[in-house]
């Protein structure tokens, strides 16, 4: 989504994954902050994370 200029949208997908759906895995939220910290596209979305 991101890379198609959705950077709204694949930032409210990752939150609703990190802060709903798996808000008690600790070690997914850390993957995912990982992951989109590490991604050039991705990279600015990990404070809402």
């Amino acid at each position: 989504m991101a890379a198609t200029g959705r950077k709204k949208e694949a930032q409210a997908l990752l939150q609703d994954y990190c802060k709903v759906r798996c808000n008690r895995h600790v070690a997914f939220r850390k993957e995912v902050r990982q992951a989109v910290g590490g991604s050039a596209i991705l990279r600015g979305m990990a404070a809402g994370l």
